[in-house]
């Protein structure tokens, strides 16, 4: 008699269907409200710079919802987050509870999630507010300068995996961003990325 294997506990379905429906709700809008966190952090830039930041934000939603770039629970997460695209506006809110949505959520997710699928959803975070943190040269005083010859398109998908950042990215993190990556890390229970960076 062949016996069934059971669901994978990982498994995105399993997860949800362990959550409240508050917490799902978190969890399906972290990744879009750490990017847009990270962006207001630091209001030097301008509208210009935040509109950019926020563009960046899109393209990484978009590409994490197409490409299987570290696991399947945290593709199939983008697909959720992307899907409700509609509603991204109003998500904007409150964002300044983000540190603590994150905390919160880990310590429902390590019982939930195997160690990679929770490692991968970290590294998905710290990546996206990296992306966003690294689009323009906002310590520079220059609102106008990409972080690379790309574009800022280039550089958040050199961040995703799509080619090597540049060595010298992390000093186009401002002082507020650099304070709120460190924030984030602390939530996520991850080193600090900027730190990471410029070994």
């Amino acid at each position: 008699m062949k016996i069934e294997s059971a669901q994978d506990p990982s498994s995105i379905d399993s997860v949800f269907s362990a959550l409240t429906e508050r917490e799902a709700q978190i969890l399906i809008r972290l990744p879009f409200r750490v990017g847009v966190w990270i962006s207001s952090s630091d209001t030097t830039g301008g509208a210009e710079a935040e509109a950019r930041e926020l563009k960046t934000l899109e393209t990484i939603v978009s590409s994490y919802a197409q490409e299987y770039l570290k696991s399947e629970f945290v593709q199939k997460l983008m697909e959720r987050t992307f899907s409700a695209k509609a509603d991204w506006s109003r998500w904007t809110q409150g964002v300044e509870r983000v540190p603590e949505e994150c905390a919160q959520l880990m310590m429902r997710l390590e019982s939930l999630l195997s160690a990679r699928e929770l490692a991968a959803f970290r590294e998905n975070l710290v990546d996206i507010a990296l992306a966003v943190a690294m689009v323009y040269r906002e310590e520079s005083g220059s609102t106008d300068t990409p972080v690379s010859s790309g574009g800022f398109l280039d550089s958040a998908l050199r961040v995703l995996g799509f080619g090597r950042a540049q060595e010298e990215s992390h000093v186009n993190i401002s002082l507020a961003e650099r304070k709120a990556l460190r924030q984030l890390a602390a939530a996520l229970k991850v080193p600090d990325p900027v730190r990471a960076m410029s070994r």
